[in-house]
């Protein structure tokens, strides 16, 4: 009953009020009185925003009453409103379900990209505002079983969501739970959390690794016999663990650092050049990255949002060409089709509308 109402409420807005939705329409009105009241999302008011490296920063929010409590592991989208316009992107919770329960808070760990349109300017917009958009929790990177040994495998900012999961579950786990931490040298993010853990339960050790003075991760893997293995970190790492694990006939959970794509199909010409004819302006693109990279090189104006194909703002329509999803690898068909800049390898020459 609830979704036939909304349906119709918004059937009405498109008609007579020339809106997508509804609630869309009243939005600027709810937020006189609640301020980043937006449809569909939930607001967090920001309690503590604060450098703690020379490239992260941590974020406390406290979000509304009615938000979902979250799982240790997932994730959420955040969104700001930077420069008129709203931003999103997806960052994993670092707090565990119990910080909520006492604190009324969530924190999040944030690695920023100098060079990025959204995390450089993170830190100095969020000091300006005191409320955000976040989604529901979401993910299923969350630990399956408190009754096996644990290797937990992180690289970089993949220790957010491992540090939540041993802070949520290291107290119901009776079974030994190692943990291998690869950073750049003096990058380690959360040592005093970990720490910490490790004095307050016997059955938890880690260490902190740099890929140029480590053993190879086969090695860390190998010497663990009968465990799951949760591993976190850039692409490369995953795809070694996953390997291994293979191998090994161990059970492998993991949560790529960013975009996981799609073995390439070597049938097609993963380099060759192609035109696209992007709003009457013909430019040259290669297949070997995704439009929404080499639009931004080329200074074409286009709408950035989480760029990993979750929040659909760079969405456009293709009216001529085929391009390629990097996440599953399908092809596109030919004709007019809704395509996603973040996630699309030209294939053939193009021509799409921003």
């Amino acid at each position: 009953m609830k979704r036939t109402l909304q349906a119709v409420s918004n059937k009405f807005s498109q008609w007579f009020l020339h809106h997508r939705s509804f609630a869309g329409y009243i939005e600027p009105v709810i937020q006189h009185f609640k301020p980043a009241w937006r449809a569909d999302l939930y607001r967090a008011h920001i309690e503590c925003v604060e450098k703690t490296a020379e490239h992260f920063i941590r974020i406390s929010l406290r979000p509304e009453h009615n938000w979902p409590t979250h799982l240790a592991g997932q994730h959420i989208n955040i969104t700001v409103e930077m420069n008129g316009r709203l931003l999103t992107r997806t960052f994993t919770i670092a707090s565990c379900p119990y910080e909520r329960d006492k604190q009324g808070c969530i924190s999040l760990l944030v690695r920023v990209d100098l060079n990025g349109r959204f995390t450089s300017q993170l830190y100095e917009q969020l000091k300006k505002t005191a409320w955000v958009n976040i989604s529901k929790p979401q993910g299923i990177f969350v630990v399956q079983s408190l009754k096996k040994p644990l290797l937990m495998i992180a690289g970089g900012s993949g220790i957010t969501p491992i540090a939540a999961m041993l802070a949520q579950h290291l107290r119901d786990i009776q079974e030994p739970v190692r943990l291998v931490y690869f950073a750049k040298a003096d990058q380690h993010q959360l040592v005093e959390q970990l720490t910490q853990l490790e004095t307050e339960h016997r059955n938890f050790s880690f260490e902190l690794c740099t890929r140029a003075h480590s053993k190879p991760l086969s090695y860390y893997i190998s010497v663990s016999k009968l465990v799951d293995v949760y591993c976190c970190g850039p692409n490369e790492m995953l795809h070694e663990v996953q390997q291994v694990c293979g191998d090994l006939g161990l059970k492998y959970f993991d949560e790529v650092f960013g975009l996981k794509q799609a073995p390439t199909d070597h049938s097609l010409d993963m380099g060759a050049e192609h035109t696209l004819n992007v709003d009457g302006q013909v430019i040259s693109v290669n297949s070997s990255d995704v439009l929404l990279e080499q639009l931004e090189e080329k200074n074409v104006a286009v709408t950035r949002g989480c760029g990993i194909g979750i929040c659909h703002q760079c969405q456009c329509v293709k009216s001529k060409g085929v391009v390629r999803d990097i996440r599953t690898g399908a092809l596109s068909d030919n004709g007019h089709q809704l395509i996603q800049l973040c996630i699309s390898q030209p294939v053939s020459d193009l021509e799409v509308t921003l």
